[in-house]
């Protein structure tokens, strides 16, 4: 089974300061000169309730702090943005399925949780002023909900807990519209489903909610889906990246003046090229050439895409083949230093709390040092280079190996370090 995985043991390793502080020197000295489905809708307006459901999650999401958990840097802390708790059905050796609450953890790509004190340093600044930008923001949007929302307003914001999944909405056939809200329950009846990695999960259902329902004329109607238009585009104002969700040339200046303000670099001129644009050896050699000095892959994998910014960070998605037939399934992000992140620029990597991982460093074929942790079935290679941080994830992907069973997936170190040394480290970052 594809288990989405953890960090219990990282905790327990125990570096002694001397080797800890030896580690870090060289990665500070390098950086001396450089001043973070729900389930398918099932029922009526399926698809309509599907979209604003995912609309609002992305920006209740944006709107969220990030939290880390205490440990020491070389321990699973330094990648985690979030803990929480996931429910989990077993099969047990009669055929029962038991459901468990399993703590899972949300792993960070774009800027280290707990880190060397220059890198910190940049990720503070960037969540003060993220801090600022998302007060203004919400200021701004009060009043508008105040103006042109009143009743909707506050039914939008309000009660955003995890157990929320959406609004029904009735069109009344007198020019009035019925919203009520909808929650998660289990199905009791429902057994269980397949989530996206394979694993048993309890079914949900949505159940609304009467005491929600709010009744609005025609008019504030249409604002609402004007402001789920808004929140289709995440902002969508010039080629700022989705995360700070500008709206205009308000926003733009505002956001402008608070990056200047810190010191810090906008994310932004996204660049996107997908597998069949080009062979995968041009599409190696134009990431190289957007965003360092030479191929950022020793060999050209097999893209799915990738994407590149002004500022000179990127991200890639690529299988590397193993000689076995096998593919690994990897995601390489590279977070120039001193940008303006948030840690929620990419997501959707998740471990496990309840099945252990390892982490160890390692000296990459170029000689850069990296940090690795793995289990069986998924990695995460992690390092500070001398203009960016960088994260690859790796996972096992029987769907693009035909014939080869998922317990022949085993990311044993040879594999993982032999991902980990497909990168030209030393050609990342001009």
């Amino acid at each position: 089974m594809i288990n989405m995985q953890v960090r219990d043991s990282y905790n327990k390793i125990a570096l002694s300061r001397e080797t800890a502080e030896e580690i870090w020197e060289r990665a500070m000295e390098s950086a001396k000169t450089l001043p973070s489905e729900r389930r398918n809708r099932r029922g009526k307006n399926k698809g309509k309730n599907l979209r604003r459901t995912l609309l609002i999650a992305a920006v209740i999401a944006s709107l969220m702090t990030v939290t880390a958990l205490a440990s020491e840097f070389y321990g699973f802390g330094s990648l985690v943005m979030n803990e929480r708790e996931q429910p989990m059905a077993r099969e047990q050796s009669d055929g029962s399925l038991e459901t468990t609450t399993v703590t899972v953890y949300d792993i960070g790509q774009t800027r280290p949780y707990e880190g060397p004190d220059w890198a910190m340093e940049w990720v503070d600044k960037a969540q003060e002023a993220f801090s600022q930008w998302r007060s203004y923001k919400e200021e701004k949007l009060d009043a508008y909900y105040r103006e042109k929302l009143p009743n909707l307003g506050s039914f939008l914001l309000e009660e955003q807990d995890a157990d929320f999944s959406g609004f029904d909405i009735e069109d009344n056939g007198d020019g009035t519209y019925t919203f009520t809200k909808s929650y998660l329950e289990k199905d009791t009846e429902g057994g269980t489903e397949l989530d996206i990695n394979g694993n048993s999960v309890p079914a949900y259902k949505n159940v609304p909610d009467p005491t929600t329902s709010v009744t609005v004329d025609q008019a504030e109607k249409e604002t609402f889906d004007e402001e789920m238009l808004r929140m289709a585009t995440l902002g969508g104002y010039g080629d700022y990246h989705h995360i700070y969700g500008v709206a205009d040339a308000q926003e733009a200046e505002k956001l402008e003046a608070l990056a200047a303000e810190y010191g810090l670099i906008l994310r932004s001129g996204q660049v996107t090229r997908f597998a069949g644009d080009d062979s995968d050896e041009s599409l190696n050699r134009s990431l190289g050439q957007a965003v360092g000095s030479g191929d950022v892959y020793r060999q050209a994998p097999e893209f799915d895409h990738y994407s590149t910014f002004q500022s000179g960070s990127f991200q890639s998605s690529a299988y590397i083949p193993l000689d076995d037939g096998r593919r690994l399934s990897t995601y390489l992000c590279s977070t120039t230093y001193n940008e303006m992140v948030d840690g929620r620029e990419v997501g959707g990597f998740t471990v496990r709390e309840d099945e252990p991982m390892t982490t160890r460093s390692y000296t990459a074929t170029d000689g850069t040092e990296l940090t690795i942790s793995q289990n069986g079935s998924q990695a995460i290679v992690y390092a500070y280079l001398d203009k960016s941080y960088i994260t690859m994830t790796v996972q096992i992907n029987n769907l693009r190996s035909p014939g080869v069973r998922e317990t022949d997936f085993s990311l044993d170190e040879d594999t993982v370090n032999y991902a980990a040394d497909f990168i030209n480290y030393k050609n990342i970052g001009k």
